[in-house]
């Protein structure tokens, strides 16, 4: 009787690590960078080339980015949105661009929803010079 306890208690052990083992990876197939945070979320733009908005769209342009958010999805959907508006005395005005379009994130490289590679590390998308943070 006491190797079939035994036994008994080897399956135990053996089940109950496997069930730990699989609520500590969670959903690690969707998300493969997990350990970096759940990259889900809105991020709002920050700066363009270091400098913070609002940014002239060129150095001859009569117009800035004044505001940016990238939205990933759970479904990996997303979308990428970009304000602008025209310089103080310029004739125009404010304009909003949208992106729609999948995500995609193996380690820290994200697939934009714009087709284009990023960087997610710890909340804040770096994409070409601009700089998105997490909400």
């Amino acid at each position: 009787m006491p190797a079939l306890a035994g036994r008994n208690v080897k399956q135990l052990f053996v089940a109950v690590a496997a069930a730990a083992l699989l609520a500590a990876c969670g959903d690690v197939g969707t998300y493969p960078a997990r350990a970096l945070g759940d990259p889900v979320g809105v991020y709002r733009l920050l700066s363009i080339d270091g400098k913070k908005l609002p940014v002239p769209l060129s150095d001859v342009s009569s117009f800035n980015y004044i505001a940016g958010k990238v939205t990933l999805r759970a479904d990996h959907t997303g979308t990428e949105e970009v304000a602008t508006a025209p310089v103080s005395g310029a004739v125009g005005s404010v304009g909003v661009s949208k992106v729609e379009g999948t995500w995609a994130l193996v380690d820290s490289t994200l697939t934009m929803p714009n087709g284009n590679p990023a960087t997610l590390v710890n909340g804040t998308i770096t994409y070409a010079g601009w700089v998105y943070r997490k909400d």
